[in-house]
């Protein structure tokens, strides 16, 4: 079976101080502490999650960095969310 996903772009929304995905059809989702989201990392999908601490910023297994805002991700919503 084929996993579908939700692909788009995530940038911090500034009026919310969220990152949002905003997908190629259908309505933005923002992101919360915890939520699982995937980002394209050298040209592969890595799952990871979301937190917020003095700013955001994801872990990933093993590893975590800071989210730059600003910046545009191409990131796709894990299928539990939809």
């Amino acid at each position: 079976m084929k996993t579908t996903y939700i692909q788009g772009s995530m940038k911090l929304d500034v009026n919310s101080d969220r990152w949002t995905v905003y997908p190629k059809q259908g309505y933005p989702w923002d992101l919360h502490c915890g939520d699982v989201v995937a980002l394209k990392i050298g040209g592969r999908y890595q799952s990871c999650r979301i937190e917020m601490g003095r700013d955001w910023y994801v872990i990933f297994q093993g590893a975590s960095f800071h989210l730059i805002r600003g910046k545009t991700y191409d990131a796709r919503l894990v299928p539990i969310y939809f």
